[in-house]
């Protein structure tokens, strides 16, 4: 005979109660992971812009950047043509001539790279190494953009403002992206928690 206080039969009673799938507690808003790294990242990136509008363009160090740039240029170009010269920040072929000038820099695309790794949360060690071969990466790829203006210019003059002005630009900042991506998901490891699917 069962107790009366036992309830009806079938009744688990003790048992801890099923409240269905756990539902995870909400942040407030200024906590979100998403939102630390947007307001981190759009602060890092107006901090590099200032220094970069407002100082670094008149800096001497910034015209021998502009110079390594246009040399490494002329070097890549070598092979292809008869004369390749350099004078200062000029790259001039017997076809065609470019000035490596502000813009052509390409750091503007590399200061994105740079904050998205710092807003990222991630060890210093690897937010160092993915800043030094990060920008590494892009600046061989801004050589390339600058030589292949130069035979794009002595090839078809019309298409030179074009793909300088459009189609590299989305192609530099494409790569952007895909190496922050790369570098993120290095810097993730693989037991990671991941978001649960209803």
């Amino acid at each position: 005979m069962s107790d009366p206080e036992d309830g009806p039969p079938g009744d688990s009673a003790g048992a801890p109660e099923d409240k269905g799938p756990a539902v995870r507690s909400e942040l407030p808003l200024y906590r979100e992971p998403w939102v630390r790294f947007a307001i981190s990242f759009a602060l890092i990136v107006s901090v590099f812009e200032a220094v970069y509008h407002g100082i670094a363009l008149e800096t001497q160090v910034f015209h021998r950047f502009l110079e390594l740039l246009a040399s490494a240029s002329a070097l890549l170009l070598t092979p292809f043509y008869e004369s390749v010269g350099t004078l200062s920040t000029r790259i001039s072929t017997n076809r065609f001539v470019v000035t490596v000038d502000y813009g052509c820099d390409g750091i503007q695309v590399c200061t994105l790279l740079t904050a998205a790794i710092l807003a990222f949360p991630a060890r210093w060690r690897d937010k160092l190494a993915g800043i030094v071969l990060g920008n590494l990466w892009l600046q061989m790829w801004n050589v390339v953009r600058i030589s292949s203006l130069v035979v794009i210019g002595g090839i078809r003059s019309t298409f030179f403002e074009p793909t300088h002005v459009y189609i590299w630009p989305t192609i530099l900042v494409a790569l952007c992206l895909a190496t922050w991506i790369a570098w993120a998901r290095w810097t993730t490891p693989d037991d990671a928690p991941q978001p649960a699917t209803v």
